[in-house]
């Protein structure tokens, strides 16, 4: 259930709000599952992408990094975490709702780390259980897709209604800005299987 005292603040770019969100970065998501923080700071300044803390307005309970591309009708997370002290009490469906405040009627896309990548029993339960909450929260994963960001394989979530073009040239649009041709070549590749 929706908490309604909560909401979601604008990351500004204040030097405490980007370490606050450097510190819950480096926590929640390895260096090398995502860009040098210098890069997402850049993108933040130049509106590449967003950033949004959950708060009550006195607390921080978890964030997320996105970028809303409305030629497309897409809003795509790129990052999303609660903060551990907070996880399994409701926070995500709020933050997940609020996410979907942002753009009415847009798709929302998002990546999971596939299951089926790790070895490590304990992982595969964790990543499981990632993939169960966003489905009780309406979104569904493409079965037929795999993807691979920095060397991390991974899975597609969607929420709304299907994009107008392809799954593979809505990628492309959503990655280039940030990585740029040839790099976007490199770091995504989608295999269907």
């Amino acid at each position: 259930m929706k908490n309604k005292n909560l909401y979601l603040e604008k990351v500004n770019l204040s030097n405490e709000a980007l370490q606050t969100l450097r510190e819950y970065l480096d926590y929640d998501f390895p260096f090398m599952s995502r860009p040098p923080f210098r890069i997402m700071k850049s993108w933040l300044k130049k509106d590449k992408m967003h950033g949004v803390f959950l708060t009550d307005g006195t607390e921080r309970y978890g964030y997320a990094l996105y970028k809303e591309r409305t030629e497309y009708n897409v809003l795509h997370v790129s990052y999303l975490a609660i903060l551990p002290k907070f996880q399994s009490s409701g926070y995500g469906g709020n933050l997940i709702a609020l996410l979907k405040e942002i753009s009415p009627g847009s798709s929302i896309f998002l990546e999971v780390e596939d299951p089926d990548s790790t070895k490590e029993a304990e992982d595969r339960i964790l990543r499981l259980r990632r993939i169960s909450f966003y489905e009780k929260h309406g979104f569904t994963i493409f079965p037929n897709v795999k993807m691979h960001h920095f060397g991390y394989p991974m899975r597609i979530m969607s929420y709304g209604p299907k994009p107008h073009i392809s799954l593979k040239k809505l990628l492309q649009k959503l990655f280039l800005p940030l990585y740029g041709p040839i790099f976007t070549q490199l770091v995504i590749r989608t295999k269907n299987y």
